[in-house]
C-alpha cells in the first residue's frame, strides 16, 4: 500500500475532525463534516487493513472504565511522565489527559446518590427528575465537574440519579469501527428508552457537550435513539428550563 497516496493523505486530514458535531448546527448550508468523515472511514476501512492500535482506540471508553476502579496512587502513576511517554510511543497520543484521582462511586455512596433504575424512577413522584448520562471524559478525567453538578442539583432540591456507565460507541465510531459503534450505541440508547418509559418526567443530562451532540446527531442519523421528542440536555439547557418553569 502507498501510505503517501491521496487516500492516505485524506485520511490524515480527516484526523483533524474531533467529531464534536458543533459544525452541524452552525453550517449555513447544513453540511455535516462528521457524517462525511464517517462515510470516508467506512470506505477506507473496507479497502485497507487499518492500524493495529485501532482496536485499542475503539475500546478507550471501556479501558477508562476499568482504570476508574484503580486506587488513587496508581492513577497518579499513570498520569506520570514515564506513562505518558509509553502512551505517546505506542498509541500516538501526544497529550493524553490525566485521570482524576477522585472516585465518583465513593462520592455517590457517601451522599446516597443512586444509580438510575426502572423501579426507582417509576416510583419517583418529584416534579423534576434528572438522570446524568455519564461519559468517559467527565466520569474519569474531570470527575469534579460531575460531583459539583450533583451538589448543585441537591441544593436546588432536584431528584438526581446517575446512569451506570456504558460505552457510548463514540470512540469506536471515530476510528471507523462501525459494527462496534452500532452495538454499543444501540445498547445505551435502548436503556435510555427504558428509563423514559419508567418516568415521563425524567430529564437526561450529559455534561460533556460533544457527547450530547453525538446523541442528537449521530445516534439519530443511525436510527438508534428512540426516546421520542426527549433529547439529551446539557446542564445549562436543563437549568434554563428549570428556572423558566418556576
Amino acid at each position: 500500500r502507498k501510505s503517501n497516496g491521496l487516500e492516505w493523505q485524506l485520511l490524515q486530514s480527516m484526523k483533524g475532525c474531533l467529531s464534536c458535531n458543533a459544525c452541524v448546527s452552525k453550517c449555513p448550508v447544513g453540511v455535516s463534516i462528521p457524517k462525511a468523515r464517517d462515510e470516508y472511514l467506512r470506505y477506507f476501512s473496507s479497502k485497507y487493513k487499518l492500524f493495529n492500535h485501532v482496536s485499542i482506540y475503539s475500546h478507550l471508553e471501556w479501558l477508562s472504565y476499568i482504570i476508574g476502579f484503580l486506587p488513587a496512587y496508581l492513577k497518579r502513576v499513570l498520569n506520570g511522565r514515564f506513562s505518558n511517554t509509553i502512551i505517546r510511543k505506542t498509541l500516538g497520543l501526544t497529550s493524553s489527559p490525566d485521570f482524576s484521582v477522585l472516585s465518583l462511586r465513593r462520592f455517590m455512596h457517601k451522599n446516597n446518590i443512586r444509580y438510575a433504575k426502572k423501579d426507582l424512577l417509576s416510583t419517583d413522584k418529584s416534579k423534576h427528575v434528572v438522570v446524568i448520562v455519564l461519559d468517559m471524559f467527565t466520569a474519569y478525567y474531570h470527575t469534579n465537574i460531575v460531583i459539583e453538578f450533583i451538589q448543585l442539583l441537591a441544593k436546588l432540591d432536584i431528584s438526581c440519579y446517575v446512569m451506570p456507565f456504558q460505552s457510548s460507541g463514540k470512540s469506536a465510531k471515530s476510528v471507523g469501527d462501525f459494527r462496534l459503534f452500532e452495538k454499543q450505541a444501540g445498547q445505551l440508547c435502548e436503556n435510555l428508552t427504558r428509563l423514559t418509559l419508567a418516568n415521563s418526567r425524567v430529564n437526561f443530562v450529559c455534561i460533556e457537550p460533544s457527547i450530547a451532540l453525538y446523541f442528537r446527531a449521530d445516534c439519530v442519523d443511525y436510527n438508534l435513539i428512540k426516546t421520542g421528542d426527549k433529547k439529551i440536555l446539557l446542564p445549562q439547557e436543563f437549568l434554563l428550563n428549570y428556572f423558566d418553569s418556576g
